[in-house]
């Protein structure tokens, strides 16, 4: 019998390859979006906190109450920045998994093949042992008939 030799095993390597470098890619994406996710809602966190830093007791700071305005002004800039910035990386994470299944999907193709190549394959060897077996048989019937006629 001889050997399973797959033709296109360079290509199943090659996009087995691929598959690899889009999941890193969608990993990589995944991070920064988290990242940017995390920055946001910090940015919103400390935005909520600026306004219960005010105590009614204390006599009022025109000049502190007008930092504190700007500081929250600056916050809100800063938080439809990072929301921006959270959308584009959504963007970029949406093609990455888009671009890794696409990749998944080619791959699957060659593994098909190669599948369907392997179990080809395996028949023919089922056959050519099969008739092996056959030929082995009617040599071994044939002896016993000569063998049997002689006597």
């Amino acid at each position: 019998m001889k050997k399973f030799k797959f033709n296109l095993e360079s290509v199943l390597k090659y996009r087995k390859a691929l598959e690899r470098e889009q999941q890193w890619k969608l990993s990589v994406a995944s991070q920064a979006l988290n990242s940017a996710r995390e920055e946001l809602s910090d940015a919103r966190e400390t935005l909520n906190n600026s306004y219960t830093t005010i105590h009614p007791e204390k006599p009022i700071d025109v000049i502190a109450i007008q930092m504190q305005e700007q500081y929250r002004e600056h916050l809100a800039i800063k938080i439809e920045e990072k929301r921006k910035e959270v959308a584009e990386f959504q963007v970029k994470f949406n093609e990455r998994r888009a671009e890794l299944t696409k990749a998944a999907q080619e791959k699957e193709v060659i593994v098909t093949l190669k599948d369907q190549a392997f179990a080809s394959h395996r028949h023919e060897a089922d056959l050519e042992q099969q008739n092996l077996i056959d030929e082995l048989s009617a040599r071994l019937l044939s002896d016993r008939t000569k063998g049997g006629s002689n006597k």
